[in-house]
C-alpha cells in the first residue's frame, strides 16, 4: 500500500477508535465525564495524540452526532420518494423505528441523553454538521404533509410543519419507549406508527 494511503488509513482508524471510545463513555458514564484525557486513557494514547484528530471534546461529540444523524437520513432516503405521500409516511415511520432498533446506541446518543450533550451536538453550523443532517431528516418527514395539503383542498388551512412535528415526536416517543421499557408496549412499534399516521390524516381519502 502506498505511504499516503497507509497514513490515511491509520488516521481513519485512529479517528474511529476515538469516536467509539467516546460514545461508550458518553452512554455509560455521561457527558460530564467525557474529556480528551479520559478518551486517551480509554484507548491507550496520550491526550496530545487525541488533539491531532479532534480540536476538543465538543468536536468529538459533534462528529458522533453528525454520523448518527447521517445514518438516520440514509434510512429515510431509502424510501422511494416517488411513492404517494401517504405511503411514504407509513414507510418513513417504519424506517425511523427500524433505525432506532438496529442502532440503539446511536439513537440514544442523539435523542435520549442530557440536554448539554444535545446542545453540543447541534451547536455547530455549516454544510457538514449534525444540525444540517437533522434538518434533512425532518424535511423528509415533513415533505409528504406539504404534498397532501396541495392535493386536498380541505387541508388548505392546515400547517404541514406542525403535523410533521407531531409525527416526529410521536415516532420518538414510540422509539424511546421501545428502547427503555418495551415490555410495557402491548402493540408492535410499527403498528403504533401506522396508527399515528391514520390519526394525523383522519378523514382524508387515500393520497
Amino acid at each position: 500500500m502506498p505511504k499516503g494511503k497507509r497514513k490515511n488509513q491509520k488516521s481513519n482508524d485512529m479517528r474511529g477508535e476515538i469516536l467509539a471510545a467516546s460514545q461508550k463513555i458518553l452512554l455509560e458514564e455521561g457527558f460530564r465525564t467525557l474529556s480528551m484525557r479520559r478518551v486517551a486513557a480509554a484507548i491507550g494514547y496520550s491526550a496530545t495524540a487525541i488533539y491531532l484528530y479532534f480540536e476538543n471534546r465538543d468536536a468529538i461529540v459533534a462528529e458522533l452526532g453528525r454520523r448518527a444523524l447521517e445514518h438516520l437520513v440514509a434510512a429515510l432516503e431509502a424510501v422511494d420518494g416517488k411513492l404517494p405521500p401517504l405511503e411514504r409516511l407509513r414507510l418513513y415511520g417504519s424506517a425511523y423505528l427500524r433505525f432506532s432498533q438496529e442502532h440503539p446506541d446511536a439513537y440514544r446518543l442523539i435523542f435520549m441523553e442530557d440536554t448539554d450533550l444535545a446542545e453540543t451536538i447541534f451547536r455547530c453550523r455549516g454544510s457538514e454538521t449534525a444540525s444540517t443532517a437533522g434538518e434533512r431528516a425532518f424535511a423528509l418527514l415533513a415533505q409528504p404533509f406539504f404534498e397532501i395539503r396541495n392535493l386536498d383542498t380541505r387541508w388548505s388551512s392546515r400547517e404541514p410543519g406542525r403535523h410533521a412535528e407531531a409525527f416526529w415526536t410521536s415516532l420518538h416517543g414510540i422509539a424511546a419507549l421501545n428502547l427503555t421499557c418495551a415490555k410495557f408496549l402491548q402493540t408492535r412499534p410499527e403498528e403504533l406508527a401506522q396508527l399515528v399516521v391514520a390519526a394525523l390524516l383522519a378523514g382524508l381519502p387515500a393520497v
